[in-house]
């Protein structure tokens, strides 16, 4: 099966607004992972879900010397709170999309899978990570997530936040207020057509 079949079974279908993150990932992995960037390449995904982006990141890594981290419940979104149901044009009420355990340890046989609610179960890992995606949807993992990744980043890491968008009102006030916290570590930070948030580590 070829890299590409991998991602397509991995995600089922993709529709157009799906396709256009995927891709515009893949650049931002390529540009990273350029021979002459660096020697070995460490990435994280915080919410996996059906395993689409972490299968395009596979696809790019050497597995004999880049590692990739896997970080989930497995058992659906987290109760949200006030600022994710406030102002939201359409409020999850926890336990959606559920990615299973077995399923994702078969697609990653050779990553470092944490099953844990995000950020209270969290585990330290002894990484640096030069790429993270964080697809958490509500305040406290999101939050949660970038506050963990604050001593475990190589400069220029680029870290991309999914659902900066109106029905995910947590994520954005998560977003702004890590932010407003830590800006002086960030060299760039900006948000996209795409619903993503980008920041980049100094």
């Amino acid at each position: 099966m070829s890299k590409k079949c991998g991602i397509v079974d991995a995600g089922k279908t993709l529709n157009s607004l799906k396709l256009f993150k995927t891709y515009f990932i893949y650049q931002i992995l390529i540009s990273l992972k350029s021979p002459s960037a660096r020697s070995s390449f460490c990435t994280a995904e915080f919410g996996v879900f059906r395993g689409i982006t972490s299968m395009l990141i596979k696809t790019i890594l050497n597995e004999s010397r880049d590692q990739h981290y896997i970080f989930d419940s497995f058992e659906g979104l987290s109760k949200p709170t006030d600022e994710d149901v406030k102002n939201s044009v359409n409020p999850v009420t926890g336990g959606e999309m559920s990615p299973n355990l077995k399923h994702i340890q078969s697609l990653f046989p050779t990553c470092m899978i944490q099953k844990c609610w995000i950020p209270s179960q969290l585990k330290r890992v002894d990484a640096l990570f030069d790429f993270v995606h964080i697809d958490l949807d509500l305040y406290v993992p999101i939050l949660g997530a970038l506050e963990y990744t604050i001593d475990k980043c190589n400069p220029g890491c680029v870290i991309v936040v999914d659902d900066y968008n109106n029905k995910f009102p947590g994520c954005i006030q998560a977003i702004r207020e890590h932010v407003s916290k830590y800006q002086n570590l960030y060299h760039l930070h900006y948000s996209t057509l795409f619903a993503n948030y980008i920041l980049i580590r100094s």
